[in-house]
């Protein structure tokens, strides 16, 4: 795994552009939004935020690392476990998360656009506290994938969608991952090839726009008895992912560990 991604060079990609009311609506995350007469843009805020998290502590001159988190319900519930283990502040609060679209990548190339309103209550958030993401993690997920291989709008949407959190990072690393296997097929969310889809496209990002991201280690795989209802992880499983992607951080962040 890469240690070193603190500064990204966005590629050229040769994927169709977001809507043009997609591309309206981050438009004006990425380039500010009217307070009170005054344009306030992410990058414009220089208060640190008061929920300073272990990572600060850490980080060089008391940086505080915050992250936006994008995917679904199984790396929403890793993000909220990164606080049980002793770095509070590191994401938004699970309520912020739970409010935010889940995204998946959809075998239908008709319904893409939801994949891209999946950050706008953690960029609130984000706003209220006076935080920037340091960086941007990303569990690639699969709905109902009924075909062994992926298509090529999954993979213009995950072209779109590197492309859109490129923009949002500011140069700032984005972690990718794909969503965790099951055992046994115990759950049937992801469809029968949906898990080992989502590494293929992983595969896809990194073979054509190595610069744009950092792969990560993918979570193990899920037995029946890890998790509460066949697809989503216990407590313990969470919280044994949350280590894996809190390592992850430190080593693409360059933060020394405890």
């Amino acid at each position: 795994m890469p240690s070193e991604a603190t500064t990204l060079h966005v590629p050229s990609l040769r994927s169709p552009r977001p809507t043009p009311l997609l591309f309206l609506f981050f438009s004006l995350l990425l380039f500010g939004c009217d307070t009170g007469g005054q344009t306030v843009g992410i990058d414009e805020r220089e208060s640190p935020s008061a929920n300073v998290s272990r990572f600060a502590q850490k980080a060089p001159e008391g940086l505080t690392h915050f992250g936006f988190v994008v995917g679904f319900s199984n790396t929403k519930g890793t993000a909220e476990a990164t606080e049980r283990i002793g770095y509070a502040g590191v994401f938004a609060p699970m309520n912020v998360l739970q409010k935010d679209e889940k995204i998946f990548v959809s075998p239908r190339p008709d319904d893409r656009d939801y994949l891209f309103s999946g950050l706008r209550n953690q960029y609130s958030f984000s706003q209220q506290n006076h935080e920037r993401p340091t960086f941007i993690y990303w569990m690639i997920g699969i709905q109902g994938q009924e075909t062994p291989t992926a298509s090529l709008a999954q993979k213009e949407q995950v072209a779109d969608l590197l492309t859109l959190l490129q923009r949002i990072s500011r140069g700032a690393p984005i972690l990718i991952n794909p969503m965790s296997d099951y055992t046994e097929d115990s759950c049937e969310t992801p469809g029968p090839y949906g898990p080992e889809v989502a590494v293929e496209l992983v595969d896809y990002l990194e073979a054509n726009f190595p610069d744009g991201f950092v792969r990560i280690e993918r979570f193990p795989t899920l037995a029946p008895e890890d998790t509460r209802d066949g697809c989503h992880p216990t407590d313990a499983i969470y919280e044994r992912d949350a280590e894996i992607l809190v390592n992850a951080i430190e080593n693409v962040l360059d933060i020394p560990g405890t």
